[in-house]
C-alpha cells in the first residue's frame, strides 16, 4: 500500500521520465538498468534536454553523460548548463563569504534557504543545482541591521523590497520562510516564528565555509510547501526532496508534528506520494498509515491525479488553502489577496479602494447567503 491509492493511469514518456531518472547525485543499479531501457529504443533527445532545463535538472544530464550517450550538440548544451550553475554557485559562496563576515561583526544571526544552502547540504557539486539568488532568513528585529550590512558590502536596494543587488548577486531577505507576511490568511495557516527554525538548525562545511541551513524536518516541510505553492511546476524541488531522504534520516514525528501545526499534512502527503509513485522512494510504514488518514479534496485529487501523470497543472495552492481555511472571513481575504495583492496597495488606502473593498465584501456575504439557501 503506498500514500497514494489512485492509478496513475497514463504512463509517462521515455523523454519525460529520463530528466527524473538521472537528477541524483549516485545512480544506483535499477536507475541505470531503467535508463539502459528507456535509452535502448527512439529517444528525442532535443526534448529530454528541454525538459530537463525547464524542470532545472540540465546539469545532472552533463554529470551522468556516460549512462545516456546524447548527441554532441545535446552533450554541450548540457556541459554549458553545468558550467553556468557552477560559476554562479561559486559565486554566491565568496558573496556568502563576505556577507557571514559581515552579519559576524554586526551580531545578525542568519540561515541560508533552498538554493545555496541545498547545494552544500544534498549535492557538494557546484554544477548540479542551480539557483538564481541568495535567499537568507533573518529574525524580524534584526532586519534592519541586516540591511544596512548589505547596504556596507555595496549592495542596493531593488523595488520590490527585502531585494537587494549587486551586480549579477541577488540577495533575498525573509523575516518568515513563507513569504506570507503581508497576507493575514496565510499567516493563520504559517503561525510559525523564525525563532522556532533558528533553535532547529544545522551547520554545514562546504569546502572551507560553514553554511548555516534548517534542519531536517524543517526542511521536509518547507520544501513540500514550496512545491505545492508552485504546483510542482520545477522537478527539481522533488529532487530535493528526493536528496534529503537519500541522504539524512529526519525525525519523521517532529516532521509530521510541524506539518501538522503548519496545516501542511497534506502537501507533505502530496510530495511524499510524488517521490513513491515516480521516484521509487519508499516512506515508513508509520508515516504511511499517517498520511493515509490525511484526505485530498475531490478538486485538490484531480488536480495532483495530473501531476503524478506528468501533466502541468495551475492554482494547487489556491485549492489547497482554501480547503485548510475554514473561516469565510480567512477564505474571503485570501482571494482579495490574489485579486488586489497587498504590493500593489498604497500605504494609506483611499476612499475609494476602502469602498471597493466594503462592497466586495458585502456582495460576497450575500452569495454565500444565497448559495447556502439551495
Amino acid at each position: 500500500m503506498t500514500i497514494v491509492s489512485t492509478p496513475l493511469g497514463r504512463p509517462w514518456a521515455a523523454e519525460q521520465r529520463l530528466p527524473l531518472l538521472i537528477a541524483r547525485c549516485r545512480l544506483d543499479a535499477p536507475a541505470l538498468e531503467e535508463i539502459r531501457r528507456l535509452t535502448q529504443g527512439s529517444v528525442d533527445w532535443a526534448t529530454v534536454f528541454s525538459l530537463a532545463l525547464s524542470n532545472g535538472l540540465a546539469g545532472f544530464l552533463a554529470r551522468h553523460a556516460e549512462h545516456l550517450d546524447p548527441p554532441g550538440p545535446i552533450l554541450d548544451q548540457a556541459h554549458a548548463v553545468y558550467r553556468e550553475n557552477a560559476l554562479r554557485t561559486w559565486l554566491y559562496e565568496s558573496e556568502l563569504r563576505v556577507l557571514g563576515r559581515r552579519f559576524d561583526a554586526d551580531r545578525v544571526d542568519f540561515l541560508v534557504l533552498r538554493g545555496l544552502g541545498l547545494a552544500a547540504l544534498l549535492y557538494k557539486d557546484p554544477g548540479l543545482r542551480g539557483f538564481v539568488d541568495l535567499d537568507l532568513l533573518v529574525l524580524p528585529e534584526q532586519l534592519h541591521t541586516a540591511e544596512r550590512g548589505l547596504a556596507s558590502c555595496g549592495y542596493r536596494e531593488e523595488e520590490n523590497r527585502h531585494h537587494w543587488r549587486k551586480g549579477t548577486v541577488l540577495v533575498d531577505l525573509h523575516t518568515d520562510p513563507f513569504k506570507i507576511s503581508r497576507s493575514p490568511a496565510l499567516r493563520y495557516l504559517y503561525d510559525c516564528s523564525a525563532q522556532e527554525f533558528f533553535s532547529r538548525h544545522q551547520r554545514v562545511q562546504w569546502d572551507d565555509l560553514i553554511v548555516p541551513v534548517l534542519s531536517c524536518e524543517d526542511l521536509l516541510v518547507l520544501l513540500s510547501i514550496h512545491a505545492v505553492k508552485h504546483s510542482f511546476a520545477r522537478q527539481i524541488w522533488m529532487v530535493d526532496l528526493a536528496e534529503l531522504l537519500w541522504n539524512l534520516t529526519p525525525d519523521w514525528g517532529a516532521a509530521l508534528e510541524l506539518a501538522g501545526r503548519l496545516h501542511s499534512l497534506k502537501a507533505v502527503k502530496m510530495c511524499l506520494g510524488y517521490l513513491e509513485e515516480i521516484l521509487d522512494i519508499q516512506m515508513p510504514e508509520e508515516v504511511r498509515r499517517r498520511l493515509l488518514q490525511v484526505s485530498l479534496s475531490p478538486g485538490l485529487g484531480r488536480l495532483y491525479q495530473r501531476v503524478l501523470q506528468g501533466r502541468r497543472v495551475e492554482n494547487v495552492s489556491l485549492i489547497l488553502y482554501l480547503s485548510e481555511l475554514k473561516s469565510l472571513r480567512h477564505r474571503v481575504s485570501l482571494l482579495w489577496d490574489l485579486v488586489y495583492p497587498a504590493e500593489a496597495r498604497p500605504a494609506r488606502a483611499s476612499g475609494m479602494a476602502r469602498a471597493l473593498a466594503l462592497r466586495f465584501w458585502g456582495l460576497t456575504k450575500k452569495a454565500i447567503r444565497w448559495m447556502k439557501s439551495f
